[in-house]
């Protein structure tokens, strides 16, 4: 039932306390607003973080080399540490429940020049093994990916991504044809599918060829920039374990 005595009490009280009327529906505004901020922006940062990561594997552990911050043993600071190939074996037989592993050497840490005929681009050129595709989720479109008989001869194989495809090949298969990467020729056996949108929109992709190819044709060595396995624990007591397994081989 409509009460009018109450109401026009209530509409009294507002119109003699207009100043605390506004204030207060100022301050219930803000409060709401700022919510709204804030859980927007915490959705958004967390969509980004997924995003970043669709195509990592989420029960993997990344390692690379670095610099140390503190002497040791009479060692100085600032000693840059190299990751050999001796470091991914000892990781995949000492920790119980590896599920893929694979090393990964970055050509001149940065970007390189492919060249197809006339065409031309810059891309990423990353050696890796086999398991990378479990580790990264590629996926390829045409062709093959990266195998072991190709790590055993340390073939001159290449899988490119749509995007150097289009730069390179336009409208022509590129599959079993040879480009150039820095003058030296490279045989494409596959292709695969690259995302690029938020933070990647205007990168290239990264292409990839053995990683005995890349230590052996380009000087590498034994080296590698980054070791990433995944193992079959994905829970948080899981990762922590073998997080202090790789520790404790590498220290």
């Amino acid at each position: 039932m409509f009460d009018r005595e109450k109401w026009a009490e209530i509409f009294d009280t507002i119109g003699k306390n207009k100043l605390r009327t506004v204030l207060t529906g100022f301050s219930v505004f803000w409060g709401i607003f700022m919510l709204i901020i804030l859980l927007g922006g915490g959705r958004g940062l967390r969509n980004g973080f997924e995003y970043d990561f669709r195509n990592t594997a989420v029960n993997s552990i990344n390692i690379w080399g670095g610099q140390t911050s503190v002497p040791w043993q009479g060692l100085p600071v600032n000693r840059d540490i190299r990751l050999t190939m001796q470091d991914l074996e000892a990781i995949r037989h000492g920790i119980p429940g590896l599920e893929h592993i694979s090393g990964e050497y970055r050509l001149w840490r940065g970007r390189s020049q492919l060249n197809y005929g006339e065409n031309y681009g810059n891309f990423t050129i990353k050696g890796i093994q086999p398991e990378y595709r479990m580790l990264e989720q590629q996926t390829v479109i045409a062709g093959r990916f990266i195998n072991e008989v190709d790590l055993a001869d340390a073939r001159k194989v290449i899988v490119i991504a749509e995007d150097a495809q289009e730069s390179l090949f336009k409208d022509e298969d590129p599959l079993h044809k040879w480009l150039q990467v820095n003058g030296i020729p490279f045989e494409v056996v596959g292709i695969y599918q690259f995302e690029s949108g938020g933070r990647g929109q205007n990168q290239s992709s990264s292409v990839f060829i053995p990683l005995t190819t890349a230590q052996r044709v380009f000087n590498a060595h034994n080296d590698v920039d980054r070791i990433a396995f995944s193992f079959s624990e994905s829970t948080l007591a899981g990762s922590k374990m073998a997080e202090q397994r790789a520790i404790g081989i590498l220290a």
